[in-house]
């Protein structure tokens, strides 16, 4: 027998329709289909509901399903991610102050030369296996962050498809009209979304760039918690940020980490959205007071233009750093500007 066939036994009444006499459904009602073909089976005595495949979903749960917050869930995990971003920050962070300082003690004894140290600290960037490490586990979370983004997109769809949906109420007398009712299920629904978005995203990379800004940005910090006073050797609209040493050569020398404006070093850097200079906040806004342009370039400038600079943050903070671990081990630089 069919697995969706409903058995209901007959009562011995006399009754020649076979049913309940006190029953007030008649075999119409039922809309049940008789299986005459095994009169002499055990079963014949039964009447069978050949039940419809699928059903539409209630209006009870597709107000439930309209409920659910798909990009809430997603704003938990990347709270999630952003908390291990931010640890692995602090874990990079000390550990190439450890390096440092362990250069800086074998300079300071003269067995290492100054040539060397630089040396040290320019292939840490690409060849220290223990921030090969902690990259390897960002490349995971980034790829982690966009697959999720995809399905919760993917799903978000499929979500708005069901509810959307112009389905009419199951019920008795409409049991005949889902006999041969169709439609395509739900896991196949979602298959077929995360196919679209992916070719998709494989077209316009809109959801790639999302979640590979975060890895991008986490490689600024590491380059620049290295070399403090280098230019950064790739950009945001780079793919590919995967380069090798001979692309890590410095050209166009040292990135300065003075105020514009003071011409002192920066202490609370904030940047302009417009141009993406960067200056001093408390410089910027007294300049401001009698000024509407950019002090480097003639691009309008606004206090609602100003946004704050972590990457310069982090410049200066292991500035700091490298000046520390030089002067607690009397080792002098070859060049230092009195300003700083």
């Amino acid at each position: 027998m069919p697995d969706d066939a409903i058995n209901v036994k007959r009562e011995n009444t006399g009754d020649e329709s076979g049913l309940d006499a006190n029953s007030d459904a008649s075999p119409q009602d039922l809309r049940g289909e008789l299986d005459d073909d095994n009169t002499n089976s055990p079963e014949s005595d039964s009447v069978k509901f050949h039940l419809p495949k699928q059903f539409p979903l209630q209006r009870s749960i597709r107000t439930k399903l309209s409920s659910v917050g798909l990009y809430e869930l997603e704003k938990s995990k990347d709270s999630i991610i952003n908390k291990y971003v931010e640890r692995a920050k602090e874990i990079v962070t000390a550990y190439i102050g450890t390096v440092l300082e362990e250069n800086a003690e074998k300079l300071m004894d003269h067995v290492i030369t100054r040539k060397e140290f630089e040396e040290e600290r320019h292939n840490m960037y690409r060849k220290d296996p223990n921030i090969e490490k902690i990259r390897k586990h960002m490349q995971k979370i980034r790829d982690i962050s966009l697959k999720s983004a995809i399905f919760t997109q993917a799903l978000d769809s499929v979500k708005s498809k069901v509810i959307e949906a112009n389905e009419p109420e199951f019920s008795p007398e409409s049991l005949d009209s889902f006999r041969n009712y169709k439609r395509t299920l739900l896991p196949d629904l979602l298959e077929q979304n995360l196919e679209h978005l992916q070719g998709q995203n494989n077209q316009d990379a809109s959801l790639q760039r999302q979640a590979y800004q975060k890895y991008k940005d986490f490689e600024k910090y590491i380059f620049v918690t290295i070399n403090p006073e280098q230019p950064i050797p790739f950009s945001d609209d780079d793919d590919d940020i995967s380069g090798t040493d001979d692309e890590l050569a410095v050209e166009g020398g040292k990135v300065s980490l003075l105020c514009p404006i003071s011409h002192y070093l920066i202490e609370t850097p904030v940047m302009s959205r417009r141009c993406g200079h960067t200056y001093d906040k408390a410089s910027v806004l007294n300049y401001l007071k009698n000024s509407a342009e950019c002090p480097v370039c003639p691009k309008a400038l606004s206090y609602t233009d100003l946004v704050k600079d972590p990457v310069m943050l982090q410049r200066l903070t292991c500035y700091k750093r490298d000046k520390k671990i030089f002067k607690e081990r009397n080792i002098k630089e070859k060049e230092i500007e009195d300003k700083l």
